[in-house]
């Protein structure tokens, strides 16, 4: 999902498209973009036939966007992953969480460190963020969550389980 992001999104789709698992749908939803953003999409799309791209025809904002992806994929695919127009992902980003889903069948969601960076590539902190609980209930861990959690916005952007 994504709304004007003309900028970085060729690079983001296809550090999608290039993953070392090339076994996935690319659900792309625009919200109403007003760059050039949709054109590039559909051109990458008329490459690759692994591309959905869906535009609203008004804007409908973050939330509403992602519950209709969500929605549109629960029930046709085994994991799903949100990710940005102006993120990169590492080529083996999609098999490494795939692998580690399987492996762990209590596991529901798998997200990574992150680098932030900015547009000359430069990092913009040297600390990564990550949140973890491992506390044995649920109590516990929202308080560790309340309490310790940092960072832990990153997880959107993991791999779940559908």
């Amino acid at each position: 999902m994504f709304r004007n992001e003309e900028k970085y999104l060729r690079q983001a789709i296809q550090s999608i498209l290039t993953q070392t698992n090339r076994q996935f749908v690319l659900s792309i939803l625009d919200d109403e973009s007003t760059d050039s953003s949709p054109d590039i999409v559909r051109e990458i799309a008329r490459k690759d036939n692994r591309i959905v791209f869906h535009r609203n025809s008004e804007r409908t904002g973050y939330s509403e966007s992602y519950r209709r992806l969500f929605q549109g994929a629960k029930n046709s695919c085994q994991y799903f992953a949100w990710a940005s127009g102006h993120d990169i992902h590492e080529s083996t980003w999609l098999e490494k969480s795939v692998k580690a889903l399987d492996e762990d069948p209590d596991t529901s969601v798998v997200y990574f460190l992150n680098d932030r960076i900015d547009e000359n590539g430069d990092h913009l902190r040297d600390e990564s963020i990550r949140f973890e609980s491992i506390e044995s209930g649920a109590i516990a861990r929202l308080l560790s969550l309340l309490l310790h959690g940092r960072g832990f916005g990153n997880i959107i952007y993991g791999v779940f389980r559908a």
